[in-house]
């Protein structure tokens, strides 16, 4: 290695030590402050340094910790210590320190090269998992081995100049190579920048990223040339600017990121959306539960900021409020009642505590699940259930109040006011519908009303007779119904209908209604279902009874015709009623006739 110090000859072009000034004076006072270039050179470097530092703590304190995270701050260590020991390499006194500082210096930004677009990957989607795996690793591993072949290698010459000590790579085909190297990494990195720009979903991010793109594109080529360029291929030394050339990228790269969330690590960050896009209500207690944090779910939930109020004012468990020991441990579900904007609704608890190393609890994390429609899912099955046992396990005497029961079980379940089963029937050709049964509560019933009989399709609700006959449920609000439907509803006072079909054996047989009579609502699909088939239910259950009557009615009226031949026949005197006994006794006695061939004579039986 040699050190050659271009103005040894004449004293008077050696760089001065400190910060001299002189003043010239004229008829107006002008000062004239004289820098050293080389100091004035290392504080460049120390500034971009510190700009560098500045930004790195600023993620650590802003962001949470992460993988993302991990890897960015490596690329930045990488380039706060290249620039800092460039720094220090200018205006190092012996030839020792000048070279330890260059092979820090030269590594680390060496190293950053590699260690940013293993970031950059991140934000990047690569198919081939071969690619993939070289981008993370291989460059790393060529960069290792050109890196330790390099500093210790005898390629590097540093030479004193006005503007401190520089090196030069004159003639070395190990720098030559690393050159062609880091043109490589320069090209991959470049790539992997407009390949994330491209793949951006958000424009306010495809914006920034673009900036950051050109930024880079205009800085890397010029720190690239004064790094390698310049000391390989030419005699000229010139400051090694790439780590200062970078800093206006990075200063960007970070505002975008702090204020257009350009990569989604910094504050507000990843947790934080993750906690406020959560639809569940999601808050944080201290250690004597009151609220601290809360997210948007949260005051959607209970209707007002709960910020600073105590947990226990607002959730019941058995109906209490619970105690402070309540929250002394984890625990995944707990059923409590909350009390709510729209009311007291059942919930599903989860509460979590984070402990410190010294097992205090630093806070509380509480998940509130409501589940008020699944617990009414589960209500309308079991109802469900419970109607069907009714209908299937009834007697002939016991059918009505059985069927009664089932409807007033699903009329309950559903939370409807009325449910009322229609049967068809024809007049003259044309299709009519009167009403069978009706359970009410709440409102008026409307059964053997002239609402409810001999109804005609075409001419009263011709809608209705439409959707029905097309096995369609008639799912509405009454306001949004046809006109002659929407008068015949109001009338009695409904304001949300569910309309079931009932088809059997292919027939439009009728329909079972569930109004709804206090507020507008839509029947849910899973309603829907369920009630398409306790409708078919009922309707087969009523057909099954009548059959039962029919077949009960028949055999009474044979009964009754029987006993009447029976007396009609004994009034002429050419009946006798028998027993089975006896006709036993005369079909023996011909079977021992006919055995003695016929001894013993005949004998006539009449019936």
């Amino acid at each position: 290695m040699l050190y050659y110090n271009k103005y040894a000859e004449s004293d008077s072009r050696m760089p001065e030590c400190g910060f001299p000034y002189r003043i010239k004076e004229g008829a107006m006072t002008s000062m004239f402050v004289s820098i050293n270039p080389a100091y004035a050179m290392a504080i460049l470097f120390f500034l971009a340094s510190v700009g560098c530092v500045s930004i790195s703590v600023a993620t650590i304190i802003s962001d949470t910790k992460s993988k993302l995270r991990q890897e960015y701050l490596t690329a930045f260590t990488c380039v706060v210590l290249s620039s800092l020991f460039y720094g220090l390499m200018t205006i190092a006194e012996s030839e020792t320190l000048t070279r330890i500082f260059w092979a820090v210096g030269f590594t680390s930004y060496f190293f950053f090269l590699p260690t940013w677009l293993r970031f950059a990957s991140n934000m990047i989607t690569i198919n081939n998992k071969i690619i993939k795996h070289f981008v993370r690793w291989g460059f790393i591993a060529i960069t290792i081995i050109i890196s330790a072949l390099c500093v210790f290698s005898d390629g590097v010459t540093f030479v004193s100049t006005r503007f401190g000590n520089q090196f030069s790579y004159k003639n070395s085909l190990i720098f030559e190579i690393l050159s062609v190297f880091v043109f490589i990494l320069c090209v991959a990195v470049f790539t992997a920048h407009i390949r994330w720009w491209r793949q951006s979903a958000m424009k306010r991010q495809r914006r920034q990223q673009l900036l950051f793109v050109i930024l880079t594109f205009i800085f890397t080529p010029l720190g690239f040339t004064t790094d390698f360029v310049i000391p390989v291929f030419t005699d000229m030394t010139v400051p090694p600017l790439m780590s200062v050339l970078l800093y206006p990228a990075a200063l960007q790269l970070f505002i975008s990121m702090r204020k257009d969330k350009t990569l989604n690590i910094t504050v507000p960050n990843v947790a934080g959306y993750i906690f406020q896009s959560v639809t569940t209500p999601t808050f944080v207690l201290d250690y004597k539960n009151n609220i601290s944090l809360v997210n948007k779910a949260t005051l959607n939930f209970f209707g007002e900021n709960v910020a600073g109020k105590n947990l226990i004012n607002y959730i019941f468990v058995d109906g209490k409020t619970p105690g402070q020991s309540f929250f002394t441990e984890n625990f995944k579900s707990k059923s409590v009642t909350a009390q709510t904007v729209s009311g007291v609704r059942p919930c599903d608890m989860m509460l979590t505590l984070e402990r410190d190393r010294f097992d205090e609890v630093l806070c509380k994390v509480v998940v509130l699940m409501d589940v008020t429609e699944l617990k009414y899912r589960e209500n309308l099955h079991r109802s469900a259930n419970r109607a069907a046992s009714f209908l299937l396990n009834s007697e002939i005497e016991s059918f009505q109040s059985n069927l009664f029961q089932a409807m007033e079980t699903m009329g309950r379940a559903t939370q409807v006011d009325r449910v009322y089963i229609w049967k068809n029937h024809t007049v003259d050709g044309e299709l009519y519908c009167t009403q069978l049964y009706e359970w009410s509560e709440g409102a008026e019933p409307q059964q053997g009303n002239e609402y409810t009989v001999d109804v005609s399709y075409g001419e009263t609700v011709p809608y209705w007779g439409e959707m029905l006959s097309q096995d369609k449920c008639v799912n509405s609000l009454v306001r949004d119904l046809p006109r002659g439907e929407r008068e015949h509803l109001e009338a009695q006072g409904v304001v949300s209908i569910l309309a079931v079909p009932v088809f059997i054996n292919g027939q439009f047989w009728g329909f079972v209604g569930f109004d709804d009579c206090r507020g507008e609502r839509l029947f849910s699909d899973e309603e829907e279902t369920v009630l398409r088939s306790m409708s078919l239910l009922f309707a087969n259950a009523w057909l099954r009874n009548e059959m039962v009557i029919e077949i009960r009615d028949t055999s009474v009226r044979l009964e009754s015709a029987l006993v009447q031949a029976e007396a009609a026949s004994k009034a002429k005197g050419g009946y006798e009623p028998r027993n089975a006994d006896a006709d036993e006794r005369d079909y023996r006695h011909d079977c021992n006739r006919k055995k003695s061939g016929g001894r013993g004579g005949n004998k006539t039986i009449s019936v």
